[in-house]
């Protein structure tokens, strides 16, 4: 459990961040429960988490930061402060990516191997489908995307999110991205709507057909001003 009194501040973060990050996004989206068939679409994807797999994807992150200058990846650090500066933790995790350019109009999807998943065929129903989602309302517009917000579960409900997605606005208010565009689910979707995030859409995964149970839906959403 967290320290009663904290200090949450949100910067940029490098690349000796991303294995925290990593391994904060893992447990955000997992199933606590440990059950067997499971009604999380992260867990029906990916299984529960591992350390392999979870070093697969600080790789794949410090990659983005080097080799794809539209990403901006923002750590949320808490700090107790009876401690002072010294102790801080890394408790979440914004992904963005700024299109100051058009994005493109035509689908330009293709089906990944995603090496560290349970099922690779989840994977690419599900990012596929929410993929050509945003290419069908986004296409043409300069926008930000928020592609990633996860926040451990320990310190849900402290203003974490908030701070992440605040940062992640106001550089998008600096490069003139007057749109923005995420994918919720449902535990996130009452703080989008407060920031003005509206329904575009809806995709919903039977995840039966992979093992699970029941079907996940997610909102697309976009957001203007």
């Amino acid at each position: 459990m967290p320290p009663k009194d904290i200090t949450i501040r949100v910067s940029r973060a490098s690349e000796d961040d991303a294995l925290p990050l990593a391994q904060i996004e893992a447990v955000a989206f997992d199933d606590p429960n440990t059950e067997e068939p499971s009604d999380v679409l992260g867990r029906v994807m990916f299984g529960p988490p591992t350390e392999s797999g979870q070093s697969f994807r600080a790789q794949e992150l410090i990659q983005r930061m080097r080799t794809m200058p539209e990403v901006r990846l923002y750590k949320a650090v808490a700090f107790d402060k009876e401690k002072g500066e010294q102790d801080g933790k890394v408790v979440g995790f914004g992904g963005w990516r700024f299109y100051t350019d058009p994005f493109p109009e035509q689908d330009t999807w293709e089906d990944k191997p995603w090496e560290f998943a349970r099922n690779p065929q989840a994977c690419n129903e599900f990012f596929g489908r929410l993929a050509r989602a945003k290419t069908k309302y986004m296409g043409g517009k300069r926008f930000a995307w928020l592609e990633i917000l996860a926040v451990h579960p320990d310190y849900q409900g402290l203003g974490v999110g908030k701070k992440l997605i605040q940062a992640g606005l106001d550089d998008a208010a600096e490069l003139a991205l007057d749109k923005a565009y995420l994918e919720a689910t449902e535990a996130g979707y009452p703080l989008y709507k407060k920031f003005g995030w509206k329904d575009v859409d809806e995709v919903i995964v039977d995840l039966t057909k992979y093992g699970g149970k029941g079907s996940w839906p997610t909102a697309c959403m976009s957001r203007e001003g």
